[in-house]
C-alpha cells in the first residue's frame, strides 16, 4: 500500500464514523467504529507488551472529540465514561437545584462533594495518551504511520466547536480543486486562481527522508477554515520518538470574501 493509498483508506474510514447518545453522553457508534479495525490500518506500529489500545469519546453540549488511549490489564475505558456520567449528573443537579442547594445537600457525602470528576477524567486521558504505548517500525512506512496516528489519528467524529480543529491530508490536486470551488461559492473566503495554479506545480505526495537520528516527513495539511499548509516534521528514531514540527508554510491563502445576499 502506498502512502497515498494509506491516507485514502484511513481518512475514508474516519469520515464514516458517527456518534450516538444512549446514556446521557456521546460515545462512538459501534456500527461505524471498531478500534481493532481502525488500529489495523497501522500495521507498522506495535503496542508495548501488557497494553492494549482503545478509544474514548468525550463530548459536551458544545464540542466533542475522540481520544486514543493505551490501557493496561487493570484499566477499563468504562471508568472514564463513569467519570463523564457523574460529572454530567452533577451539572444537571447544579442547574436544577442551584449551586448553593447542591453544596449543602445533606444527602450527599463530603467525599462526593469534593470529587472533581473533570480533573480525574483529564488525568486519565493524560496518563493513557497513546504515544507512550506504541513503537513504530524503523522504516519510512513505520514512521509515516506513526506521525499520521499521532497527528491525524483522532480526526473523526468531531462535534460542533471541535470541528474548528479539524485537519486533513491532501495528496493530490483534484480534491484541492473541489475544496476551492466549494469555498469560492460560499463567498465567506476567496481563493485566488494564481495561488491554486502555483500549488498545482507541486507534488502533493508525502515525502519521507531517512536521517541518522530522525525521519523527516513532508505533507500537505488542510486546517479547517484556515488554509492548506506544507508541513515538515521530524520524528526521532529512538524512544520516546518525539515529533517536532519544523515548518508550516501556507501554500493556499484563504482571503476574506463577502457573502452575496440575493436581492441586494
Amino acid at each position: 500500500m502506498s502512502y497515498c493509498e494509506f491516507i485514502e483508506a484511513v481518512q475514508s474510514y474516519q469520515q464514516k464514523v458517527k456518534t450516538i447518545y444512549p446514556d446521557g453522553y456521546r460515545i462512538l457508534d459501534p456500527n461505524t467504529f471498531d478500534i481493532n479495525t481502525y488500529f489495523g490500518f497501522f500495521d507498522r506500529i506495535s503496542v508495548k507488551r501488557g497494553f492494549r489500545i482503545d478509544a474514548l469519546y468525550y463530548g459536551s453540549s458544545a464540542d466533542g472529540s475522540p481520544y486514543l488511549c493505551g490501557l493496561n490489564a487493570k484499566q477499563n475505558i468504562d471508568y472514564a465514561y463513569e467519570l463523564i456520567s457523574n460529572n454530567n449528573k452533577r451539572n444537571r443537579e447544579t442547574e436544577q437545584e442551584g449551586l448553593e442547594t447542591l453544596l449543602t445537600d445533606s444527602n450527599k457525602s463530603e467525599e462526593d462533594k469534593e470529587i472533581d470528576y473533570t480533573k480525574l477524567l483529564f488525568e486519565f486521558i493524560r496518563e493513557t495518551n497513546i504515544k507512550q504505548f506504541i513503537v513504530p517500525e524503523d522504516s519510512d512506512y513505520g514512521f509515516f504511520q506513526y506521525l499520521f496516528l499521532l497527528e491525524m489519528g483522532n480526526q473523526f467524529a468531531l462535534f460542533w466547536h471541535s470541528y474548528y480543529n479539524r485537519k486533513y491530508i491532501f495528496y493530490s490536486i483534484e480534491p484541492v480543486e473541489e475544496l476551492v470551488n466549494r469555498i469560492n461559492k460560499s463567498g465567506v473566503y476567496i481563493i485566488q486562481d494564481d495561488d491554486l495554479q502555483r500549488l498545482k506545480q507541486s507534488s502533493l505526495v508525502p515525502d519521507i527522508i531517512k536521517k541518522t537520528d530522525f525521519y523527516q516527513i513532508t505533507w500537505f495539511e488542510y486546517r479547517q477554515f484556515k488554509s492548506i499548509y506544507k508541513c515538515v516534521y521530524e520524528i526521532e528514531r529512538k524512544e520516546p520518538f518525539d515529533i517536532i514540527l519544523v515548518s508550516s508554510v501556507e501554500v493556499l491563502p484563504f482571503k476574506t470574501g463577502s457573502i452575496k445576499i440575493i436581492g441586494l
